[in-house]
């Protein structure tokens, strides 16, 4: 009996909070559905913040939608909470990103680099290296890069691989034809 009544009053006492908890659950993927056509509404996740930040995936989509509606130093505060539950190397990559709209290059190159690191057989973080080193100006470790893109093997082929390589290829003629001009 004594157990039955100190489940009631536990129920009783946690029905609130089960309740907003599943109200944070259902209005996310709400917003997971704009997300996914590209509308950013970061309001909605601010507004459940403080229930689902615990959730990897929520703060991703946060952050990343903070990010597009270039809130970058937000984004990154998001991003670096969903780094230590996940070890998903996009969290690192947009981070990279935050950094490089914000002009801290060498911020943007570790963000990259760890990405690379936490998975080395994916190319984006190193075409995003390739980018971060040509917007910087430095031809020397941008042609080099470009190089590694180009004969970089990934573990799986797809559309995204095969359009980093040829928009390198582009970049890397380019860079090359500046280069003999400038000689």
């Amino acid at each position: 009996m004594v157990t039955s009544v100190t489940a009631f009053i536990a129920w009783i006492a946690l029905r609130p909070q089960v309740d907003n908890h599943i109200k944070a659950l259902t209005e996310w993927q709400k917003l997971r559905s704009l997300y996914s056509m590209g509308i950013y509404d970061t309001n909605g996740y601010a507004e459940f913040y403080s229930v689902l930040n615990y959730n990897y995936k929520f703060l991703f989509d946060y952050g990343h939608s903070l990010n597009k509606l270039g809130e970058y130093e937000k984004s990154n505060e998001i991003l670096h909470l969903g780094t230590k539950l996940s070890n998903d190397p996009m969290f690192h990559n947009i981070i990279g990103n935050n950094y490089l709209s914000i002009r801290e290059y060498e911020k943007a190159e570790k963000s990259y680099m760890r990405a690379y690191h936490l998975v080395p057989n994916r190319i984006y973080p190193l075409y995003l290296l390739t980018k971060l080193y040509h917007e910087q100006g430095d031809t020397v470790k941008t042609i080099e890069l470009c190089r590694k893109v180009i004969e970089f093997i990934p573990k799986i082929y797809s559309p995204a691989v095969s359009e980093i390589k040829e928009n390198t290829e582009a970049l890397l003629n380019t860079l090359l034809g500046k280069n003999i001009t400038n000689n």
